[in-house]
Parts: structure tokens; sequence; C-alpha cells
């Protein structure tokens, strides 16, 4: 690569990362050392700006605590994931957003619910909407969500989702789940990756896949201006280490946002690697899921009419 080339390619990389330094900088909500307590705000609620907002739910109502995006256009509006919960005692999400609309001047003909995967701390909350008229659920199975974004041809091709002078670019990403999928933001220069990649240990159900997802997105921020790269967890410290599974108090995590070179540190670590095995780079870390885990992750399909 030419030197000029590398210049400009840094100057964009410092510049779109200025622009996420709100995100850099947002201390999320991240539990309490007392979670009994009552009165503890259940949700956090960021206003990137005004078409755009990042959820969060407390990790003392659910340890996951995971991420929610929403994002409106000039006709309609996107969700996506719904958290853990159709529970409005324990994670309002509803009401959240309906608090949302009541302040912008002009309300979506709809919102349309999509998920980044098929794992219940993304999709439980889908209750919420059931049954009201403004929102519209993305189905879970494969066939349901190539249809419904246009996708052609699984993996390898794209869909969108027009929200009225804001189309989200759809890329399957499977290998961590099946149906998993990120979305592309072209007005913020989003990429929301679910649980395919972000701040904390990712499990990989497929490793061939996964490896084929993360070189996929990287190409795709090759063609495309990638100002962070948002999952839908976060689980490491400040210091890049990890959190135990389960706990509901992260009063030093690190910040959300990954960026382009994180894409590639781990796709350097894919590709040089013989065989599937645990990866940790200074902000993702991977494993392949073992037997049993796989094993549950495909009782819970069949079950579940996968």
């Amino acid at each position: 690569m030419h030197l000029a080339t590398l210049l400009i390619s840094f100057f964009i990389t410092i510049s779109l990362q200025a622009e996420t330094s709100v995100l850099l900088e947002k201390k999320w909500l991240h539990g309490d050392r007392n979670c009994a307590q009552r009165d503890l705000q259940k949700v956090d609620v960021l206003a990137y700006d005004e078409d755009s907002y990042i959820i969060r739910q407390n990790k003392c109502f659910t340890y996951e605590a995971p991420f929610i995006y929403l994002l409106f256009g000039d006709q309609k509006a996107f969700l996506f994931d719904s958290g853990t919960s159709s529970d409005p005692k324990y994670f309002p999400l509803l009401e959240t957003i309906e608090s949302i609309l009541s302040q912008r001047k002009t309300k979506p003909t709809e919102i349309i619910v999509g998920h980044s995967h098929n794992h219940s701390d993304h999709y439980s909350g889908d209750g919420h909407f059931i049954g009201k008229e403004l929102y519209q659920l993305v189905g879970l199975k494969l066939n349901a969500i190539t249809d419904f974004y246009g996708i052609k041809a699984w993996p390898e091709s794209s869909g969108q989702v027009d929200l009225g002078n804001r189309t989200l670019k759809v890329i399957p990403s499977p290998g961590h789940q099946e149906e998993a999928i990120s979305i592309y933001d072209p007005k913020n220069q989003w990429l929301l990756s679910g649980d395919t990649v972000y701040p904390g240990l990712v499990y990989v159900k497929d490793w061939e896949a996964y490896r084929s997802t993360i070189n996929r997105l990287l190409d795709f921020t090759s063609k495309h201006p990638v100002s962070a790269i948002l999952g839908g967890h976060i689980e490491l410290t400040t210091k890049g280490t990890l959190y135990p599974i389960g706990t509901t108090y992260q009063p030093n995590e690190t910040s959300l946002p990954l960026f382009v070179e994180d894409l590639r540190s781990l796709q350097q670590n894919l590709n040089n690697l013989d065989q599937k095995g645990t990866i940790r780079t200074e902000r993702v870390w991977v494993e392949p899921m073992g037997f049993f885990r796989r094993q549950l992750s495909n009782l819970i399909r069949f079950f579940s009419g996968f």
C-alpha cells in the first residue's frame, strides 16, 4: 500500500473515531453492588441524535444487559433486538419507546422489530409489541429473514430495509448463530454487529461460517465508511480482562464501540489459525463452542421448530 493511501486511511479513521467520542465516553448502567435495593433504574437510553437511540438493560435485571438500537427514517423506524423480557416490571421497553415517540414532531408509520440473531436475550422482548398496530415483527426463521430483507442468496448477498431517506444494509453474519445478521446504517456509519463481534467473549458455533462472516464484514468496511462497530454486549473491563459470566455489577467496563482495526485484528488471528481455537485480541475474545453447548443449542433449535 502506498504511503499516500496509508495516510488517507489513517486520517479517515481518526476523523470517524472523533465523531464517536460520545460513545467512547458514555458510562452505561452497569448494575449495582446491591441489586436488591428498590427503585433501581431499569433501562439506560442514549439519544445519539434525534433519530438514533441506544437502549441498554440494567445488569441488575439481567446479567446479559443487551444493547438495543432504535433508528428513525422519514417514514419508518427500525428496532434492532428487543432484549430479554416482555415483562414491563423488569424491562419497560414499550414505555421507553413511547416516551421517545412522544418527543418527536412526527410519528413513524411503522416500527420494524428485527433481530441480530435467534438467541433469547435478543428477542424475548417481542411480547411488548404483539397486538400493537404500529409494530411489525420480523420472524426469526431464515426464510422470514431472507424474504423480509430481500436477501437473494444466504449468506453471500445482502439485503436492505428502507426507512425513508435512511436505507439500512442487512449483512448475513452466521457463525455465532445460524441466522445472525449485521446492520449497516449509512447515516451514522455504524455497523451493528449483534453478538458476532463485541467487547467480550463470543462463542462460535460454526467456525468456518464465522471466519467467512468476519472476512465478509471486513470486505464491506473496505467499501463503506464505518465510524463504529456496535455490538450486543459489553463483557470486558477497561484493562481487557473478562467479567465472570452471570455478574450483575461491572463498575470498570470498557466502552461499547469497536473499530475496523479491531475487526482486522480478529480476521488476522482467525486466518492464522490452522484449526479452530481460542483467540484473544485486545478488544474481542473468540472461543469455539464446546460439545455440550453446541448440543444444547441444537436441542433448543429443534424444540423451537428451527
